[in-house]
């Protein structure tokens, strides 16, 4: 159930000072029981806020159609001064074009309108009294008010899911790495919206893009909007967790996505994306109907480096991992090696951490991985190893033809027998006699 929130934590959701400024004179009305200037300064506040994130959508995001509001209103201020047609136009103009203003905010705002006519005109009833607002429907108003537009960041609107793909797109080709984009677009929407269901929808929007539309586009940008959707899932997990599992067949609709070709980065691949998701989120299996899961369960099999990095569904995941390593890694990219290391490393202890590192180094099926692993994985490790794993990895080192003849086997010899020399000097090399 959401949560609902008091007047007064609504008002702290507002993000422009100069809003905040003015609903703190609002709320003095209202405990003051000054209930008709209580209305005309919501009014006057609302009208304010609505014109300053036209303004926003102008200026920082470059909107065409809040461009084109704001001129029309400023030729109708400009042609008679002192109408205040504007004022009304405005807010039918931002719902027409989805700007802002939704249907039922605008009935809001226009309950507004009348009972600030109500309260700012000398409007006197049968009993030669001046009218006065009922204070629970003032309550009412503010908090309309406030949910409507003054807590709503200036983007929020139909095209907002376009707009946010497209900043996305465009931020992750001007900045350094896809942390800071991440990191930019949490600060510049999601923190500004704030609210898991307005997060669900472009959760939901997005999910499509990453797992299941096949464009130029989108298989560009792939990568860098899966790991929004990632921060996205974080940020509310629970609330979309739930989402997904009351919604089974909208986000496992169309199972009938290709097998990664033997060219692509299979990480960065449909299926590849998907299986990371539900490897960090092993309980969304129980949400995937059986067809579904059926199709996915073939692609798997059918590409020997998707079964490799599939571990959402296995009892033993470190089994499989080293499994996988030993028998396998041939048909692993360094990718997915690299993937395979960051979930030990993360997730296991450092004597497992170790094991795997070994295992996986002393596995390397040609020059060119031992090379790799040596250098990506290994090298840092051997100055904490011990002499137990020191005598595993000599032994792999001195059986592994492959390893012997990569241009790293001397420098690997030499940073062992470093780390030998400090343990046990004394230590007996004649089973190994390849290690120089």
């Amino acid at each position: 159930m959401k949560k609902t929130l008091s007047i007064e934590e609504l008002c702290q959701k507002i993000a422009n000072p100069k809003t905040r400024i003015a609903m703190d004179e609002v709320l003095s009305c209202l405990y003051s029981h000054n209930l008709r200037s209580a209305i005309v300064m919501l009014y006057s506040t609302v009208v304010s806020d609505l014109y300053y994130k036209l303004q926003d959508l102008k200026d920082l995001y470059g909107d065409r159609g809040a461009t084109q509001i704001l001129d029309e209103i400023e030729n109708e201020r400009l042609s008679n001064p002192k109408s205040s047609a504007w004022e009304i136009e405005m807010p039918q103009k931002c719902c027409n074009l989805n700007k802002i203003i939704r249907v039922e905010d605008l009935i809001h705002y226009e309950s507004l309108q009348k009972e600030r006519n109500l309260c700012a005109h000398p409007v006197i009833d049968g009993t030669d009294d001046l009218y006065r607002p009922n204070p629970a429907y003032v309550q009412g108003l503010i908090i309309n008010m406030l949910e409507g537009l003054l807590c709503k960041p200036s983007f929020i609107s139909k095209d907002l899911f376009n707009i946010f793909v497209d900043d996305i797109e465009r931020t992750s080709q001007n900045l350094i790495d896809d942390k800071m984009t991440v990191k930019y677009i949490e600060n510049k929407y999601l923190d500004k919206i704030d609210n898991p269901q307005e997060e669900y929808l472009l959760f939901k929007s997005l999910w499509k893009i990453v797992f299941f539309l096949e464009n130029e586009r989108c298989n560009e940008n792939r990568t860098i909007n899966y790991k929004v959707l990632c921060r996205l899932m974080e940020r509310h997990k629970e609330f979309m967790l739930s989402k997904i599992h009351s919604n089974q067949d909208i986000f496992f609709k169309d199972a009938s996505i290709p097998t990664p070709t033997f060219i692509e980065n299979v990480l960065s691949t449909r299926w590849g994306l998907l299986i990371q998701f539900l490897n960090d989120y092993p309980q969304i299996q129980n949400c995937i109907p059986s067809a579904f899961q059926l199709e996915m369960d073939k692609k798997i099999n059918e590409k020997k480096e998707l079964s490799c990095i599939a571990l959402y569904n296995k009892v033993n995941m470190f089994e499989h991992i080293m499994e996988c390593v030993k028998t396998e890694q041939y048909n692993l990219s360094y990718a997915s090696i690299l993937y395979l290391n960051n979930v030990v490393r993360n997730n296991f202890s450092v004597d497992n951490y170790s094991d795997f590192a070994i295992t996986l180094y002393g596995s390397s099926p040609c020059f060119d991985n031992a090379n790799w692993i040596f250098s990506n994985i290994l090298k840092p490790l051997v100055q904490q190893l011990y002499m137990d794993k020191l005598t595993k990895l000599l032994s792999y080192m001195n059986g592994n033809d492959q390893i012997r003849g990569s241009y790293e086997f001397g420098n690997a010899c030499r940073l062992v027998k470093e780390r030998l020399s400090k343990l046990n000097p004394a230590f007996d090399y004649s089973q190994y006699p390849y290690i120089k």
